[in-house]
């Protein structure tokens, strides 16, 4: 059994927070990749990073 965690810390999570929770090797299962982005994606809110790739 693996466990995998998300955890943004105390402050919003920052876009290379994000982005580096999207990337995956070939051993993460495919259901977990996806509850990693809707987790993720929950945690970075696009509206205020400033990142170009985001809507901010």
């Amino acid at each position: 059994m693996q466990v995998h965690v998300l955890d943004p810390g105390r402050a919003e999570a920052d876009h290379e927070w994000f982005t580096g929770h999207l990337q995956h090797d070939g051993s993460v299962l495919v259901a977990v990749r996806s509850e990693n982005a809707l987790l993720a994606e929950s945690y970075h809110d696009s509206q205020y990073c400033a990142h170009v790739e985001c809507d901010g």
